[in-house]
């Protein structure tokens, strides 16, 4: 197993790099718990250390990296020509995966994930008078180990396939602002619109 201590990103750098301050080495940052606004290096922010670590092993990571390498240079293109035209359906099939992947593999998204075991454990709990059996500790994991945030990281590629193929059913488009507004970035940025069935 390889063991790191890396600062580990779950918003990929490239991605806030197209967000940068005019040094492309630093990004506009705002605390929400302060209302406070202030630059920061990009490879410090949405990131922690070991945040992809699962029983101390980088393996989860360095998949990620290999995602970020080959997704990166597609990404870099649609901003250099400002098109999706010449996206083939290989690149479209990466772009994809890579915002599939981008969506599952936040804080937030872990942190919703355990929340939602959390409630869905303690709702069996009380149906079943206040105890699990053990076949259902089993399925709800219970006991597996490692800890509440390992367990949600588990299963972030399994949940990768799935939103693909949803994904490349739906027609890609871009947008550019005209400058008098500006795209903001966020921990979570990958965000899910519905204007079909509100």
């Amino acid at each position: 197993m390889q063991q790191t201590d890396t600062n580990q990103h779950y918003v990929s750098q490239f991605l806030l790099r197209g967000f940068h301050t005019g040094s492309e080495a630093q990004i506009w940052a705002f605390d929400k718990t302060t209302g406070r606004s202030f630059t920061r290096a990009i490879k410090d922010v949405a990131s922690e250390h070991g945040f992809y670590d699962i029983g101390s092993s980088a393996e989860l990571d360095n998949i990620i990296r290999k995602f970020e390498d080959v997704t990166a240079p597609i990404v870099e293109e649609i901003r250099t020509r400002k098109s999706l035209r010449g996206l083939d359906e290989h690149k479209r099939i990466w772009l994809s995966g890579f915002t599939a992947l981008q969506y599952v593999r936040t804080k937030a998204f872990s942190e919703r994930s355990q929340d939602m075991m959390r409630q869905i454990t303690h709702v069996v709990a009380q149906v079943g008078g206040g105890k699990l059996s053990k076949k259902l500790r089993k399925q709800l994991g219970v006991d597996a180990p490692g800890s509440e945030h390992e367990k949600t990281l588990s299963t972030i590629l399994g949940l990768v396939r799935p939103a693909l193929d949803e994904l490349l059913k739906k027609t890609l488009v871009l947008y550019q602002s005209e400058g008098s507004l500006l795209f903001w970035i966020g921990d979570s940025p990958v965000a899910m619109n519905n204007t079909t069935n509100p």
